[in-house]
């Protein structure tokens, strides 16, 4: 084999390399944004909500901004990642009246 061709087959293995190491950066950097998004979001929507309100304003506002909740004795707000299965919750609990007894927000990481 001439040295020439040693020399593009060489450039051309270096180049691969390097547009999939670009590759792996630019995702890596887009998962690790898409999740302080849905933390910092679900922080906000926590943060929004006064402890001892009524839990239907709370409600109002997720489904105005079209925001994912369940209700299970208490009411759980969900902010989605780009993973689809990573997300940040923003946890309220109520009395039986419908205030709002305590609040919190965390990340689950699938």
């Amino acid at each position: 084999m001439s040295v020439a061709k040693m020399s593009n087959r060489r450039r051309a293995i270096l180049g691969t390399m390097f547009v999939v190491a670009i590759l792996f950066v630019a995702f890596s950097t887009t998962v690790l944004l898409s999740l302080r998004s849905a933390e910092k979001r679900a922080q906000q929507f926590c943060d929004g909500i006064a402890v001892g309100s009524d839990a239907s304003q709370a409600i109002s506002r997720a489904v105005e901004n079209k925001i994912l909740y369940d209700s299970n004795g208490g009411y759980t707000f969900f902010f989605p990642s780009i993973t689809g299965f990573d997300k940040a919750i923003c946890g309220v609990s109520i009395d039986k009246n419908g205030k709002v007894l305590s609040k919190s927000w965390r990340m689950e990481i699938d």
